[in-house]
């Protein structure tokens, strides 16, 4: 009995030291151009191995329409520079970002949430085209300067992903229900926009 609870000991020291020095190797940093604000994943590629999006400037001076620029997972935990691309309609800026396959065709596509400049933001829906990259940008008004922080999910049971964003401008928060409606290839994906304020909703 004695040795048993030795053995017990022992093998907790073990787990203990184990879980006390577990930690992370020193940061690799892949430059990207200045105001990237948000990351996400997923398999943007297809290739099995996970890939990373961020929101940035179009370039340097942050004199262009902003982007966001894919880092293409190699699957040992390092990444090489993918492609950039336009991330929302002009004279917004992109904040946030969220992942998810809009269109049903399997390939993750991105939510851009947009601030407006001088006129309400938007949610930019890019649909991914398998190969990492992205086509143009189809944006949807929430009617409020400053969204922020999207959530993915089905919210109407229909199948089909929709969005949630926060409006912070209105103090609201604006529901984009998604809808396929074109069974080409790539699909296609719309939006209709709902804005709950308070107990309140307007369509």
């Amino acid at each position: 009995m004695a040795k048993n609870c030795i053995s017990h000991v022992l093998l907790a020291l073990l787990i203990t030291a184990a879980i006390c020095q577990a930690g992370f190797l020193p940061p690799v940093n892949y430059p990207v151009n200045p105001s990237s604000t948000s990351v996400v994943t997923g398999d943007f590629n297809r290739d099995g191995n996970l890939d990373l999006v961020v929101t940035r400037c179009g370039d340097a001076q942050c004199s262009t329409s902003a982007v966001v620029i894919v880092l293409l997972g190699q699957g040992n935990g390092k990444f090489s520079r993918g492609g950039q691309f336009v991330a929302g309609s002009p004279n917004t800026t992109p904040d946030t970002l969220a992942s998810g396959d809009f269109n049903g065709d399997g390939t993750p596509d991105l939510a851009v949430v947009n601030n407006g400049v001088n006129q309400f933001g938007s949610v930019s829906i890019l649909l991914g085209d398998g190969s990492g990259g992205f086509l143009a940008p189809v944006s949807y008004s929430v009617v409020g300067s400053t969204p922020v922080w999207p959530v993915v999910s089905d919210f109407n049971g229909d199948g089909n992903l929709d969005i949630a964003v926060l409006v912070t401008t209105t103090a609201s928060v604006a529901v984009l229900l998604g809808k396929v409606t074109a069974p080409s290839v790539p699909l296609q994906t719309t939006m209709s926009a709902l804005a709950y304020r308070g107990s309140r909703s307007q369509t």
